[in-house]
């Protein structure tokens, strides 16, 4: 997989697959048919502004250290479209992020997947998914789910605002300490606490990440 970095305003990407670094402030791309996006390093104030083309699938993974982070992700679905967005972070200090969703047209797919884990930090996430009246044949989906460990303040806001009867839409959120099943499963093996907690969380984060 090529690596590129992107540093300009204005990007498409068509029948790609790219590991990417996005070192500009403020980005709009533009996806035409079927696209893998690996994005591996973003800047801490960063605002994405994602547009899908008629027909096309895009594939979206991030793995990413949240230090401070202000970021803001705008998804514009295409007929007959598909989008899986799938953000992974371990986060520290004052992190904010947005993702919101416009689905104006029918027969659209999307999936949008947040992990997170706090590690001395705090978080607040908006998510908001648009579906505008008279769209139908619509899927969409926000699932988003945080780990912590030491009670730090985690705000999770899913928003979903339909305005059709004739799509399927669903959300849900999960706050959790760390699963103390898994913990005990592992220790009973022989690992130590610190290691039994670092498969637990490579194994949360990865779950939703492409192999």
């Amino acid at each position: 997989m090529n690596k590129i970095v992107l540093e300009q305003d204005e990007y498409k990407f068509q029948d790609e697959k790219k590991e990417i670094w996005i070192t500009t402030p403020k980005i709009n791309i533009d996806i035409c048919n079927e696209v893998y996006l690996k994005i591996t390093k973003i800047p801490a104030n960063l605002t994405l502004n994602l547009q899908l083309e008629a027909n096309s699938r895009l594939q979206i993974d991030m793995e990413l250290d949240f230090d401070n982070n202000q970021n803001t992700f705008n998804f514009i679905s295409g007929e007959n479209s598909y989008l899986e967005f799938n953000l992974a972070t371990v986060f520290h200090n004052e992190n904010s992020l947005v993702i919101n969703n416009q689905v104006n047209v029918n027969n659209s797919i999307t999936n949008i997947h947040f992990r997170g884990i706090e590690d001395g930090g705090k978080i607040k996430v908006l998510a908001v998914g648009k579906i505008y009246p008279e769209t139908k044949d619509n899927k969409y989906l926000e699932d988003i789910r945080v780990m912590t460990k030491d009670n730090s303040l985690v705000t999770i806001m899913p928003d979903l605002l339909v305005e059709s009867n004739l799509v399927e839409a669903n959300h849900n959120a999960v706050i959790s300490p760390v699963n103390q099943d898994y913990m005990f499963y592992l220790r009973s093996k022989g690992l130590t606490y610190d290691k039994a907690l670092e498969l637990i969380k490579k194994g949360f984060l990865n779950s939703i990440l492409k192999k």
